[in-house]
């Protein structure tokens, strides 16, 4: 959505073409650094949530594996910053960004409620979580049915193994 918007007035998606623009579109800059926030899983935005919950069962199932999780989680957020740095803050690298449009009334309203989702997820996980429960369960549940031993092949490794 935010690319989108970005890209409306821009024509570009190159990150090479931007730059400074937080000087021309500080509204816009605040919804794309909350969305940033959340997809780098800032504490207080919905992706930390549902990141910390992921890594705190990869590391129960596979500690390994989940490190190296962790490794690339870190590398995501470097170059999400990078990026924003490029894009957002510094000098205006390109005249045509001057003359860029802010974020519309129309488009804010848009944009609102994935923001408040985002905050009010982090804030408050509870509710989100309570709708997830009954069907993280039943995966659970076929999981674990799934790992045990049917009766016939214990019969078959007790066959082979005589």
């Amino acid at each position: 959505l935010l690319v989108g918007m970005a890209y409306e007035r821009r024509h570009s998606r190159l990150i090479a073409d931007y730059g400074g623009v937080a000087k021309v579109m500080p509204r816009f800059t605040a919804i794309f650094l909350v969305v940033t926030f959340a997809s780098i899983a800032l504490p207080l935005t919905n992706g930390f949530v549902g990141e910390f919950l992921i890594l705190a069962g990869a590391f129960k199932a596979a500690p390994v594996a989940a490190c190296f999780a962790v490794v690339g989680a870190v590398l995501g957020a470097w170059y999400m910053l990078g990026a924003v740095k490029r894009v957002f803050f510094g000098p205006l690298t390109d005249p045509h960004n001057a003359e860029l449009k802010d974020v519309s009334l129309r488009e804010g309203l848009l944009a609102a409620p994935f923001v408040l989702a985002i905050v009010l997820t982090g804030v408050k996980p509870e509710g989100v979580l309570a709708l997830m429960r009954p069907g993280a369960e039943r995966i659970e549940s076929q999981a674990h049915r799934s790992a045990l031993p049917r009766p016939a092949d214990a019969a078959a490794v007790d066959g082979a193994g005589r």
